[in-house]
């Protein structure tokens, strides 16, 4: 099986990137998304530009990395809140700075973004935690993330085409698990999740998983049963061995406290 957060780094980036061939989304996307860099780039690089804007801000910006899909997600959440609470406060920096400011397309598409990559981002951090670190937690987790299909329904201005390459890179990176009866059993016996993931992503597997899971409760009483059953057999059967094992152990544990 392999390994599901770098699927998941795999979804939002490399087939994310399917989304750059609508022009809808590129166009827009990507004139938001050059002003952003240049601002990151302005403070990691320059002292002077890095304390124009903690002046400005009263904060740092959260600047992406190459190594963390995540992390572009995260600086583009941090520049969302600044330009919806400071976005007078940003423009004076940028302009100090000589940097083309965010106009109005530009917030909206970032503010759609942040909204279509959460899901996807959420269950990278679920994933990568310690805490749900085991297989019956792994398809609940991709199931939440076709919430995207209601956000995509509410109406999206640019990133459609988007929320489309991420669902499509989820449907082919992890549709088989999503079919796989070990998957489906470990979080359908979990007493978190049951089946109310399944209803939540596709009911009409619900009665197919449960009459599984009937099964394999059946199978395991019957096979405990036939166990206690060949234990009682052989208690009975050797009875008298059992008797002198006893009268052997107290006759040692005797000769033990006398030397003591």
């Amino acid at each position: 099986m392999r390994c599901a957060a770098h699927t998941f780094n795999l979804v939002a980036s490399k087939d994310a990137d399917a989304a750059l061939h609508i022009t809808v989304f590129k166009t827009p996307y990507r004139s938001a998304l050059a002003k952003a860099r240049t601002l990151w780039n302005q403070q990691s690089r320059s002292t002077v530009a890095a304390d124009i804007i903690h002046a400005e801000l009263s904060r740092r910006l959260v600047l992406p990395n190459s190594t963390r899909w995540n992390s572009l997600y995260d600086a583009i959440v941090v520049l969302n809140a600044i330009l919806e609470t400071k976005r007078p406060s940003l423009h004076r920096v940028m302009t100090q700075l000589k940097i083309v400011t965010f106009n109005d397309q530009d917030v909206t598409v970032m503010k759609e973004y942040a909204k279509v990559m959460a899901p996807v981002a959420n269950a990278l951090d679920r994933i990568q935690g310690e805490a749900q670190a085991y297989l019956g937690s792994l398809l609940p987790t991709i199931a939440a993330v076709y919430k995207l299909k209601n956000i995509k329904s509410k109406g999206l201005v640019n990133c459609t085409a988007l929320a489309n390459a991420l669902l499509n890179g989820i449907e082919k990176r992890f549709g088989p698990l999503l079919n796989d009866e070990q998957c489906q059993l470990a979080a359908a016996f979990h007493p978190k999740f049951r089946l109310i993931w399944l209803e939540t992503y596709d009911s009409s597997r619900v009665d197919a998983v449960r009459k599984c899971m009937e099964k394999r409760v059946e199978d395991a009483l019957r096979q405990e049963a036939a166990e206690n059953s060949k234990d009682r057999d052989s208690l009975s059967g050797g009875g008298s061995n059992v008797s002198n094992n006893d009268d052997d152990e107290e006759e040692d544990f005797s000769i033990l406290s006398l030397s003591l």
